[in-house]
C-alpha cells in the first residue's frame, strides 16, 4: 500500500486507523519520509506502536514518527489543512469492529477529515471491505477523484485497495 501511494523522500505520511502499526512502520523501515503521524483512536493500539518502535533497533532512533491517539473526528483540528502528502490506512471495514454508527456515515466523516488535510495533489490509499460501494460515497467529495480500485482477498476475506487524488 505505502508503493502504491507514490512514497516519496520529502512526503509527510498519514495513517489515522494506525491499529498495530503495519503500514506507518513498514513506510518508516522500506520507504525514507519526512514525517509520519500515525493516529488511532484506541490507547492500547498506539501503545502496541510505541513496543514495535523500541524493540525494532532500526526504528528505535527515528524521530519523524508521531503516535497520538486520536478520534478520526478530530483530525482537522489535529493537523493544519493541506499539510499532508500521503494517507496510507486500513479503517475499520464495520464487519469485526463496533464503530457505533452506519458504515456509510463513518466513511463520509473519514472522508471529509482527510480531504481537510490532504493537499492539493496529495494520495490517499485505502483498503476497504467490498461490502460497501464506495464509489457512491466519493460522489460526495468532488476534490478526490478515484484514480485506481483493485479488488484483493486480505486473510480470505474480500476487499478492496482504492486508490484517490485531492484536486
Amino acid at each position: 500500500m505505502n508503493w502504491f501511494a507514490e512514497a516519496c523522500k520529502n512526503d509527510v505520511l498519514l495513517d489515522p486507523f494506525c491499529g498495530s502499526g503495519a503500514i506507518p512502520l513498514q513506510r518508516a523501515l522500506h520507504f525514507p519520509t519526512k514525517q509520519i503521524y500515525a493516529f488511532d483512536i484506541e490507547s492500547a493500539m498506539i501503545g502496541i506502536v510505541k513496543r514495535k518502535i523500541a524493540q525494532r533497533r532500526s526504528l528505535a532512533g527515528m524521530t519523524n514518527i508521531i503516535l497520538k491517539r486520536l478520534d478520526i473526528k478530530n483530525l482537522d483540528l489535529e493537523l493544519p489543512a493541506e499539510s499532508i502528502d500521503k494517507i496510507v490506512t486500513d479503517p475499520p471495514w464495520g464487519l469485526y469492529e463496533n464503530i457505533k454508527m452506519d458504515i456509510v456515515d463513518f466513511y463520509k466523516l473519514a472522508f471529509s477529515k482527510m480531504e481537510k488535510v490532504l493537499k492539493t495533489g496529495g494520495i490517499i490509499v485505502m483498503l476497504v471491505g467490498r461490502q460497501i460501494n464506495i464509489e457512491p460515497v466519493l460522489k460526495e467529495f468532488p476534490m478526490l477523484s478515484l484514480v485506481q480500485n483493485f479488488s484483493v482477498l486480505i486473510s480470505g476475506k474480500k476487499a478492496n485497495i482504492i486508490k484517490l487524488k485531492r484536486q
